[in-house]
């Protein structure tokens, strides 16, 4: 009798197992892949006569651990975040701006000597651009806002100076979802034209 007893626990235990592990399967297999975003380099012209050997280092990228998420995040409102979990970006945030910062820079300036401070060059370059974001992202339903205190270091006559930018962009709705939801490729293109305005006042101060 016990050992009837014992085969029929046994059997429950293992079609409970087999139950579980189909349920996460089924799970995993109606999870879509999430939709990956990288913010790229404006096509510029230079904003100086001719080439220039200038040397720029862009970083490192400081931000809020809201803004350090993988996923593509918003302001709803004064004090909710809301988190696209099917929406992330395929790098980090911060080396995504640095590159896209550094690329635009080397392309006002007309230099090829413009780097990533996330690359790790060994260069010694004559201007360094250090970044501190507090803000960067969609902010209600038309518009992006980017908020950055930027310093400026002249290596070459040890001095520094420190800037603050506020930039809002529209957001384009052209192929906005049934909804009336901003679609995600929109506002990942306004934080591209943040970060392209940001690149020119850099490449302006280091001429200027």
């Amino acid at each position: 009798m016990k050992s009837i007893n014992i085969n029929r626990r046994s059997s429950s235990l293992l079609r409970l197992i087999s139950f579980c592990a189909l349920a996460s399967l089924s799970a995993c297999a109606s999870s879509p892949d999430p939709n990956l975003y990288l913010m790229k380099s404006v096509q510029a012209s230079p904003i100086v006569q001719g080439s220039s050997n200038v040397s720029v280092v862009v970083g490192p990228v400081t931000m809020p651990e809201h803004l350090k998420r993988s996923e593509v995040v918003y302001r709803t409102n004064g004090h909710t975040i809301q988190v696209n979990e099917n929406d992330r970006w395929a790098e980090s945030l911060e080396r995504n701006m640095a590159s896209v910062i550094s690329s635009n820079v080397a392309a006002y300036l007309g230099t090829d000597q413009s780097f990533d401070y996330y690359a790790n060059f060994s260069t010694k370059p004559d201007y360094s651009v250090r970044l501190n974001v507090t803000e960067f992202g969609r902010v209600g339903d038309n518009s992006v806002s980017l908020s950055v205190s930027w310093e400026l270091v002249n290596k070459s006559a040890r001095t520094s100076k420190l800037y603050l930018e506020n930039i809002n962009v529209p957001i384009n709705h052209s192929g906005d979802d049934a909804k009336g939801g901003a679609n995600i490729s929109n506002v990942v293109a306004a934080m591209n034209e943040a970060l392209n305005e940001l690149s020119l006042l850099i490449a302006n101060k280091i001429t200027g």
